[in-house]
């Protein structure tokens, strides 16, 4: 069988540190350690031929030429669009598509930026304006929708970055919150500590606050999931305290072994359909949550045997699993 030649076009540094769009090179990306290392792996493993494309520091002029040069000679090429910038550029993905190399898109927040009026309508025009010839997105609850409106796409959940496992380390932290200020998070954080939870955070715009430790590396990441009774996980969306959303960070725990203390939201059942509630991870309503939290952390057990099973799935949830499983889809869709 004919190895597939992948082009992954994405991010090469972390945005946002301190407030400002500007690429921090001491931190790989999201999409750097998500995406990019598990096709490293499937590419080290003989399953694929692997090409990049970093679009934060390739995008200049020779990098562009570089890119339209590639992307005549690999099958696929896979993006993740940030935004209209930190993409493949309408004018480049037009060509390339009509060159006869597809380019696939996956979305983390797709469900959100479909309807924004105005900033993100750019990054979707990819899709509503045809450019695209195929989208992912990791919610399952977007696919009606998208069938609808006759957009060619897949659902691939997130997964479980390969340095996310278990340690042997001791818990030194009753309550733990890995994850950017922003929306409803502050206010919730500060009803739970006002109840007398502690809760040490992690992540960028919590300087100010009691008990906050900077932003942590991936590896610095899965160790503050192993050495907390409590991994809390609030799924508010940063644009609507209406509503949830499943993130990278459910699967990142998982992944640990860690106990994940999660909030419960309509748009997060898909997530229920691969982790159970009450068996693999608690889950609760902001009535609840400060209750459920001081029950776990003080039951040993309950929260080890949870954690125990969720971890016995980690390798059917694997991002190298899901890519494996993309590539057996591909072509049908």
């Amino acid at each position: 069988m004919k190895k597939p030649k992948i082009l992954l076009a994405c991010l090469y540094a972390d945005f946002g540190q301190n407030g400002q769009m500007k690429p921090d090179f001491s931190n790989a990306s999201w999409e750097y350690e998500n995406i990019y290392k598990p096709w490293k792996q499937l590419a080290d493993e003989g399953v694929v031929e692997l090409e990049t494309h970093w679009v934060d520091t390739q995008s200049d002029a020779p990098g562009l030429e570089r890119l339209m040069s590639l992307a005549k000679d690999v099958d696929l090429i896979f993006q993740v669009p940030v935004t209209h910038a930190l993409g493949i550029h309408l004018p480049q993905a037009k060509k390339i598509i009509e060159g006869g190399t597809p380019i696939v898109s996956f979305h983390p927040d797709l469900h959100l930026r479909y309807d924004h009026p105005a900033g993100d309508r750019f990054v979707m025009s990819r899709v509503v304006e045809g450019y695209d010839t195929h989208t992912i997105t990791p919610a399952e609850h977007m696919m009606p929708r998208l069938t609808l409106e006759k957009v060619r796409a897949y659902c691939m959940p997130f997964g479980i970055p390969s340095m996310c496992d278990r340690m042997d380390v001791e818990k030194i932290y009753d309550v733990s919150f890995v994850g950017q200020k922003h929306g409803i998070r502050e206010r919730v954080v500060s009803q739970l500590r006002g109840s007398g939870i502690k809760i040490d955070t992690w992540g960028h715009f919590w300087p100010d606050h009691a008990s906050h430790h900077g932003r942590p590396s991936y590896s610095e990441m899965s160790r503050i999931f192993n050495q907390s009774k409590v991994n809390l996980n609030l799924r508010w969306c940063s644009r609507s305290e209406q509503h949830g959303q499943i993130k990278g960070r459910d699967f990142e725990l998982m992944g640990c072994g860690a106990f994940m203390m999660a909030t419960k939201h309509f748009e997060t059942q898909d997530f229920n359909e691969l982790y159970v509630p009450g068996e693999e991870f608690a889950e609760a309503d902001m009535i609840d949550l400060a209750d459920t939290i001081r029950h776990y952390v003080n039951d040993d057990k309950a929260r080890q045997d949870m954690a125990d099973r969720a971890y016995l799935k980690r390798e059917e949830h694997l991002w190298t699993t899901r890519l494996k499983k993309f590539l057996e889809d591909w072509g049908t869709w």
